[in-house]
C-alpha cells in the first residue's frame, strides 16, 4: 500500500472515501462534507498545492477539489457508523427509546419569582431587633411545626411545584433577617437567593425531618417536605413523567451511583445554657455535615450536566439558573 497521502503527501493511515489518505485529510472531507459553510473561492485563484498546514492554513476549497480529484467519494460516507449506546458507553436499559422527537415540559417561575422579589423589596415583617444575634434573627424567621404536617401519599408535579414555592419564599424570608444581606443591590440579593434557595431547602428540611422522626419513634422513615407535608419513604408514589421519560427508579439509579454565623455559634454553644459541654463535638459534626453537602452538592451538579447532556431530563426552566443544585 502506498505510504503517503495522496492529498497532502504526509504518512498515509489507509484507505479512507476510495482514496489512500492520512487522518487528518479523512477528518477533512468528513467535516467538509457535514458542513453547512464552505469557502466558495480560493484567495490563490484554484493554485494551491500544499495542504500539509505547516507554513499557511490549507485552503479548503482546494484541499476539497484535491480529495475529489485523488478519488474521494461523498457516497462513502457512513451517516450512522456506531450506535450511540456503544460510543460514547450509554446504558441500553435506561435510555433505549424508540422515540425520535421527545415531548418537552416548560416550567414557568416567572410569578414565583416575583413573589419573592416583593418579600425583599419589603424585607423582614418585623423590626430587626438588636438583642438578639443574626443567627437568631433568621432562626426564628423560619421556624415551624411538624406537628400540623399531613402525609402525602403521592407525589406528582403539583407537590414539587408547591415544595419548590415553599422552600425558595421561606429562603427569601429568612435571608431579610440578615442585615448586610438587605444593604445589597436588589439584583444582587436575587442572584443570591437562587443561589442558595435549593440547598436552604434542603438544609432545613433534614433538620425538620430529624424532629419529625423523634416523635414517630426510632424506626421512622418519614421525610419532612414542607410546613403541610411529610412522606413515607417506602409507601410514597413518585411520578416523575413531567420531568423524564423514565421510571423514578432507573432516575434514582442513575444519580445514587460565613465568620458572623461562626461567632454566633460559638457564643451561643458557650452560653449558659450549655456551658461548655461537648463545644468540641458539636462544632466537628457540623463541619462533617458542611463537608458532606458540599460534597453532595458537587456530585449532584455532576450527575445533573450528564443527565441533560444524555436527555434523561424534558423539562424546561424560565429561570434555569434556580435549579442548578435542584437536581433537575
Amino acid at each position: 500500500m502506498q505510504k503517503l497521502c495522496q492529498i497532502c503527501g504526509a504518512d498515509a493511515h489507509g484507505l479512507h472515501f476510495g482514496a489512500i489518505s492520512c487522518r487528518a485529510c479523512s477528518a477533512f472531507f468528513r467535516r467538509a462534507l457535514l458542513s453547512k459553510k464552505l469557502r466558495k473561492t480560493c484567495k490563490n485563484e484554484n493554485l494551491c498545492t500544499d495542504f500539509s498546514g505547516l507554513k499557511t492554513p490549507a485552503c479548503k476549497i482546494c484541499r476539497m477539489r484535491k480529495c475529489i480529484k485523488m478519488g474521494m467519494k461523498p457516497q462513502t460516507l457512513q451517516k450512522v457508523s456506531r450506535s450511540v449506546e456503544i460510543f460514547v458507553g450509554r446504558p441500553n436499559m435506561v435510555l433505549f427509546t424508540t422515540n425520535t422527537i421527545k415531548k418537552r415540559n416548560y416550567v414557568d417561575v416567572k410569578n414565583l419569582v416575583a413573589a419573592a422579589f416583593e418579600i425583599l423589596k419589603f424585607g423582614a415583617p418585623t423590626p430587626l431587633s438588636n438583642n438578639l444575634s443574626q443567627l437568631e434573627r433568621m432562626s426564628l424567621e423560619v421556624t415551624y411545626s411538624t406537628g400540623k404536617c399531613q402525609k402525602l401519599d403521592t407525589i406528582c408535579k403539583n407537590s414539587f411545584s408547591e415544595v419548590w414555592k415553599f422552600d425558595f419564599l421561606t429562603a427569601a424570608k429568612w435571608l431579610t433577617q440578615l442585615e448586610e444581606f438587605t444593604m445589597l443591590p436588589m439584583k444582587i440579593q436575587m442572584q443570591l437567593l437562587q443561589a442558595i434557595w435549593s440547598v436552604f431547602g434542603r438544609i432545613y428540611k433534614s433538620g425538620k425531618t430529624v424532629e419529625l422522626r423523634k416523635t414517630q419513634g426510632e424506626n421512622s422513615r418519614t421525610m419532612n417536605l414542607s410546613d403541610k407535608h411529610y412522606v413515607e419513604m417506602e409507601n410514597t408514589k413518585i411520578d416523575m413523567s413531567w420531568l423524564s421519560p423514565y421510571p423514578f427508579e432507573q432516575i434514582m439509579a442513575f444519580f445514587c451511583a460565613g465568620s458572623d454565623a461562626s461567632n454566633d455559634l460559638h457564643e451561643y454553644y458557650m452560653s449558659d445554657t450549655f456551658g461548655n459541654r461537648n463545644y468540641a463535638s458539636r462544632i466537628m459534626k457540623m463541619m462533617k455535615i458542611n463537608q458532606h453537602l458540599q460534597r453532595a452538592i458537587r456530585l449532584q451538579r455532576e450527575k445533573t450536566l450528564i443527565a441533560h447532556t444524555f436527555d434523561i431530563f424534558i423539562a424546561d426552566f424560565s429561570h434555569p439558573e434556580m435549579f442548578v443544585d435542584s437536581g433537575c
